[in-house]
């Protein structure tokens, strides 16, 4: 995994920025009774995804082939719904397999959109604080991959990396559009 800080990112984040037209926007907001929370976002789909991770401005911890290999989504209009998952949807001890996390997305109509769940956490840098949220997909090759982020000891970070063996805690957030 590369971590991308300091002033090496800030210079990123800058000359990025200054080549885009389009930049992430939260265009609409609200949060269902159950604590589903939906999201339209304007998506920059024009960028690659190290480009939209840099632009989050977040501390990131990268597997750089998965982020190559990322889903590109598409639309530059997305409706993202944030759903945790039932007490059922989880084992006994609290954690969910990326299995089981596939199982909550088909159950829901859903599939992962990085870029879509990457142009959020931009356009609101601090949705991860109260909302950790992540994703996972499987990738050309057959390997699970994921890209969470949260608000760890003070440090906003977005992590991608492999999930085949990755279990998610209670308390995130997935991200997904509809199919």
């Amino acid at each position: 995994m590369q971590l991308l800080h300091g002033e090496i990112k800030q210079k990123k984040i800058l000359m990025n920025l200054d080549n885009l037209p389009i930049i992430a926007a939260i265009l609409k907001r609200g949060i269902l009774p159950d604590g589903t929370i939906v999201i339209i976002v304007r998506v920059p789909r024009t960028r690659s995804p190290h480009e939209a991770i840099i632009a989050t401005g977040k501390t990131a911890y990268l597997a750089e082939r998965l982020v190559a290999n990322m889903p590109r989504g598409e639309g530059e209009e997305k409706k993202i719904i944030f759903f945790k998952l039932k007490r059922s949807e989880y084992t006994h001890d609290g954690f969910t397999k990326s299995d089981g996390l596939e199982k909550a997305y088909a159950r829901r109509s859903l599939k992962p959109d990085p870029i879509a769940q990457l142009a959020v956490n931009e356009a609101d840098p601090m949705f991860a604080d109260t909302y950790p949220n992540g994703s996972q997909w499987t990738d050309s090759e057959g390997q699970k991959a994921y890209i969470k982020f949260r608000c760890w000891s003070g440090t906003r970070n977005v992590e991608v990396d492999t999930n085949d063996e990755h279990s998610w805690l209670k308390g995130i957030y997935f991200a997904g559009v509809e199919h």
